[in-house]
């Protein structure tokens, strides 16, 4: 049977809904479900999630399924504003969700949305919280009882939910800039809706029959039916008859007036279908345009079809969309209503290169003095110490940014045994071992109930008829005597085992005592039942192999703060057969996912952060591919897996869902998977959000892969516009004026806190949205004042006296004001280097700037690898050419260079000159026979046509070319 057409209600059975969630993903995948392995180019991961790695799970540990409908169709999205209804980590109603300008919960019953302007606001935070004692409106079906809410449909932006009870049910979409929570209730027979009123006094303003106008703790809200049925007010709720599916709607309004009750009465039932993004990058603007689109169709009954919806700051500063339906107060600001199915707005593309150009003199430091830094990395003996996602990536892009300057010092041995480096690092996570391949020797499997000796623990029956420890809770063990490997050593030990418990522990093998060495260790839980059997392989810790004599003493134990039993073991199996490689990917077809071998910080289980972790692989990838093509061409399909995985733009690849992490309408990412917190979503480090979209504009410009790129720019341009505005609040506009935020450390969908997960120091906090500083950061400094102003508060808070993280903040300072940072650093010369920086690259930077000036962001280019400098005294520019031809980058002012294939230039090195790229004919003149070739290339779509660089090919190229004022060139 097909996807689309099994029953609602199909999958109440958690068995049946998993079987079928898992073919409706098969059936949708693009990749082979037999498959042990999936292969891109000379890459590969595994097709399915690797043992004891982890997978999404609920707050129990148990394995989550999508709470979709049966007709829900697509991959699954995650990260998203209103993931808590699809992953419930915790319920199965999900969490308080802000889109913005409302807040909504879902209940058994339906859905409650409103919003409180009064922000709650302590030392380091402000939260516009939403619950039962905030303004609201809760829509119910009379007799609905759903145990659980499912989600049916989702777009860009928006999401539609679905809750059934028998015969009853109530769909519910909400939407990013939608004051409209849209519904259709489906009675069984005749029914009653039911619109309940509270968290503050409540005031009727307009009674119009099919809408009803009121104040709820002073917020104007209304409730909306269509045209012909009423609504009966009694006390603090409204009722509405019904007998068949009937669209109704609630809303936040603007303001109280019967005006403003009547422009959204015309609009309420413009039902939202589907939200998507476009965009489009500009070269003669400097800027990438982005479309956003809400689909509608009207609700039955209806003739609704221009939605209201309300624009975030970000857009309305970038956009002429008339926005003259009033204003509200969100967590973002105020965001400006109007009435339109589509608007545009264009975001100023940030300045960008994949290194500082260079400098003859090193920004005051000597060949020397560079060429001693970058071997004081060279020596270091361990590259990379740390194997997981995270803190591997890091250090992969930290000897990136370094080969640039090994390059320029004459280190060529360090460029070398970089780029060596960083090329068998990534092979070696971007391709697994086929586990179909080689043969598996097992050392042996140990029956549990077989014990030498035990305590807390007793024997009982285990399915088949055979026996099993039972009992086994916390401070239980086992131990067994005289374990021999005959001379090999076992990569995993594989458990079986149940549980029934909704609780979840540490469980140990150690060697020679309950103190002794750890040979294997891992988390273990509920299976669903006391009979319900799974095998958990748990990997042998690093060094374990040294603790084995020829025979040992082994015990098993747990630790758990679950009282009673929390297993039921059967077996245990020493495996010393080929294992996988200690590093690599899985794709996981129920979350259409890529899971990593070494996770860290959430990774596999809550699908954090994957934007943080793989913007660091990206950076290094391409960086590598600049230096060696044929590695990128090789290599370069599984690197666009892991660019997939976090931002898929293809629409058409249901692999993954389209842009996983980023959020289209809110312009930044999301960093939990699963959101289910009061508060909504998060993202903490805006700058590593960016550090991914830039990795990615670099390496779509160096493989020639314009899409790749065009949505590199796109992510950046954009999300520059929202750190701005929600981290750096750079107008002063938008944390609220009793807040004592300098810097959002965190920004939640319900407000934002000047704090990190992991740290209260004001450095590190402050230090989370500026990391990793390099040339791909220059987008910081678009807004010098506000930058600054952030510095200051930093140093007052912290007395001048810059110590955690130093290297982040003093190159930071140095782009807007170069000859503050370097006294910093004579007064500290041995300030701190954050672990994903180093002293090289933070030496040359401070020095750099002392030669560059700072960054000026009011000068463009028609390039994206360009960027601009001024000293106090001339400007720098600076442009990359990715690609083999020689290219002419025109900048706003009417500079030009001219950038030979595969070089990075500035004015320091090369001179402006506005006739560069004149001689297409390559006769050592600028002549007619140069407009016959610029014709040619233009008939022929070549690139090289495009002379103006606008990224057209058209008459403007020509007339651009005529009027240049060059030597031999006729005037027109």
């Amino acid at each position: 049977m097909p996807c689309a057409a099994q029953p609602r209600g199909a999958c109440g059975n958690l068995i049946l809904r998993l079987a079928i969630v898992l073919a409706c993903v098969a059936a949708a995948t693009t990749w082979a479900p037999a498959q042990s392995v999936i292969r891109a180019g000379d890459g590969s991961v595994f097709a399915s999630p690797a043992p004891n790695l982890g997978r999404p799970s609920t707050n129990s540990g148990a394995l989550a399924i999508p709470a979709v409908t049966p007709d829900f169709s697509g991959p699954i999205p995650t990260n998203e504003w209103w993931s808590s209804a699809i992953w419930h980590r915790d319920g199965s109603y999900g969490f308080p969700m802000h889109p913005n300008p409302l807040s909504a919960f879902f209940g058994g019953g339906g859905v409650r949305v409103g919003f409180d302007p009064t922000p709650f606001i302590d030392a380091v935070a402000y939260y516009h919280f939403f619950d039962i004692n905030q303004p609201g409106i809760t829509l119910t079906l009379d007799g609905l009882n759903s145990p659980r809410v499912d989600v049916k449909d989702s777009g860009d932006w928006h999401v539609t939910a679905f809750q059934q009870d028998g015969n009853r049910s109530i769909e519910m979409t909400l939407a990013r800039g939608l004051p409209f929570a849209q519904c259709l209730a489906t009675p069984d027979g005749n029914g009653i809706v039911r619109a309940r009123f509270g968290g503050g006094g409540i005031q009727f303003f307009a009674d119009l029959g099919d809408t009803i106008g009121v104040r709820i703790g002073g917020v104007p809200m209304a409730i909306f039916a269509p045209e012909g049925l009423d609504w009966n007010i009694s006390g603090t709720a409204a009722t509405l008859a019904i007998s068949q599916p009937t669209p109704v709607a609630a809303a936040i309004l603007p303001d109280a007036t019967t005006a403003t009750l009547q422009r959204f009465r015309s609009s309420a039932f413009a039902y939202v279908t589907d939200t998507r993004i476009a965009w489009d990058y500009r070269p003669a603007e400097a800027a990438v345009r982005a479309t956003y689109t809400f689909e509608t169709q009207p609700a039955p009954g209806t003739d609704h079809t221009t939605p209201i919806v309300a624009l975030y700051r970000h857009q309305w500063l970038n956009s002429d969309v008339v926005t003259d339906l009033g204003s509200y107060t969100t967590p973002r600001g105020e965001m400006r209503a109007a009435q339109t199915n589509s608007f545009t707005a264009s975001y100023p593309l940030p300045p960008m290169l994949p290194a500082l150009p260079e400098l003859s003199d090193f920004g005051g430091l000597t060949k020397a003095q560079i060429f001693n830094l970058v071997d004081d990395v060279f020596r270091e003996s361990d590259l990379s110490p740390a194997p997981d996602t995270y803190f591997a990536g890091k250090s992969y892009a930290r000897l990136a940014h370094l080969i640039w300057l090994a390059e320029r010092s004459g280190h060529q041995q360090a460029a070398d045994r970089f780029l060596d480096h960083l090329r068998e690092e990534l092979t070696d996570w971007l391709t697994v071992v086929d586990p179909d391949a080689p043969p598996q020797v097992f050392c042996g499997t140990y029956e549990a109930e077989q014990f030498d000796a035990s305590s807390g623990v007793s024997v009982g029956a285990a399915p088949g008829g055979g026996q099993a420890v039972t009992g086994f809770g916390d401070g239980d063990w086992i131990r067994f005597d005289n374990i021999a490997f005959d001379g090999r050593f076992p990569n995993r030990i594989v458990l079986r085992y149940a549980s029934a418990s909704e609780g979840s522990g540490l469980f140990q093998i150690r060697v020679g005592s309950l103190s002794g060495p750890v040979l294997a260790e891992g988390g273990i839980g509920g299976t669903g039942g006391e009979n319900q059997y799974i095998e958990l392989p748990l990997g042998t810790l690093p060094g374990a192999q040294s603790q084995l004599a020829a025979t040992n003493t082994i015990f098993l134990l747990i630790d758990t703060p679950s009282p009673g039993e929390l297993i039921r073991l059967d077996s245990f199996t020493f495996d010393c057969g080929v294992q996988q490689p200690e590093i690599g990917f899985s794709y996981d077809p129920l979350w259409n996912t890529l899971l990593a071998s070494d996770p860290s910080f959430g990774f596999n289980q809550q699908l954090n952060d994957h934007h943080f972790h793989f913007g660091y692989f990206v950076m290094a990838a391409a960086h590598v591919a600049m230096r060696d093509p044929d590695w990128a061409q090789r290599f370069g399909p599984a690197v666009e897996l892991l660019i997939s995985d976090v931002a898929n733009h293809d629409r058409a690849d249901e692999r993954f869902p389209f842009l996983r992490n980023f959020d289209p309408y809110a312009a930044h990412s999301y960093a939990s998977g699963h959101a289910a917190f009061t508060i909504g979503n998060n993202q903490e480090s805006s700058s590593e959000s960016m550090n991914f979209n830039t990795s990615l504009a670099l390496w779509g410009m160096t493989t020639g892969n314009t899409k790749l790129r065009d949505l590199g720019l796109y992510l950046a341009a954009a999300e520059t516009a929202a750190i701005e505005q929600y981290w750096f609040d750079a107008d002063d506009e938008v944390f609220p004026i009793t807040a004592p935020l300098p810097v959002s450390g965190i920004v939640w969908d319900a407000g934002a806190a000047f704090s990190t997960f992991f740290s209260g120091d004001p450095e590190l906090i402050h230090g989370i949205n500026l990391l990793p500083i390099s040339a791909t950061s220059l987008y910081l400094a678009r807004h010098p004042t506000a930058l600054r102003d952030k510095i200051d508060a930093l140093l007052a808070r912290i007395g001048g006296n810059v110590n955690d993280w130093a290297s982040i903040t003093l190159t930071a300072l140095a782009m807007i004001d170069p000859v503050a940072a370097l006294n910093f650093r004579s007064a500290n010369p041995f300030y701190e280097v954050e672990g994903g920086h180093s002293r090289a690259h933070a030496e040359h930077w401070l020095g750099a700037f002392g030669v560059l000036g700072i960054v000026d962001p009011t000068v463009t280019a028609n390039h994206p690898a360009a960027a601009v400098f001024f000293n106090g005294v001339e400007h720098i520019y600076a442009a990359w050419n990715p690609g083999p031809d020689e290219i002419r980058v025109r900048f706003s002012d009417g500079a030009v260079l001219c950038v030979a294939g595969g070089e990075l230039v500035s004015s320091l090195e090369v001179t402006p000159d506005p006739c560069c790229g004149t001689d297409l004919s390559g006769d050592a003149a600028t002549d007619v026979f140069d407009l016959v070739e610029l014709l040619r290339l233009i008939a022929a779509a070549e690139p090289a046509g495009d002379w103006n660089g606008d990224g057209l090919l058209d008459a403007q190229d020509i007339t651009s070319f005529l009027t240049s004022g060059c030597a031999g060139v006729p005037s027109p």
